[in-house]
């Protein structure tokens, strides 16, 4: 097993959920924009745009849900 894998299997899965989480909601920074642009994506009115028109809730939403998820499975 290569170092970064026994590191990351060893640290009982925190460093596993942050990075599971970080790199998903890198991805929907890059998507949701494209997607609210091209009209796939219609935010409720009462939520203030953030980010190219994606409210904040959204991303915050992604790290609430994926964190913990990604702890579970890698630990």
């Amino acid at each position: 097993m290569r170092k970064w894998a026994r590191s990351f299997a060893s640290s009982g899965g925190s460093s596993a959920g942050a990075l599971v989480g970080i790199f998903a909601t890198t991805l929907d920074l890059q998507i949701d924009p494209l997607a609210t642009a091209t009209g796939c994506w219609v935010w409720d009115q009462s939520l203030p745009a953030w980010f190219h028109g994606v409210p904040l809730v959204n991303f915050i939403a992604w790290l609430c849900a994926l964190i913990p998820f990604a702890w579970v499975m890698f630990r």
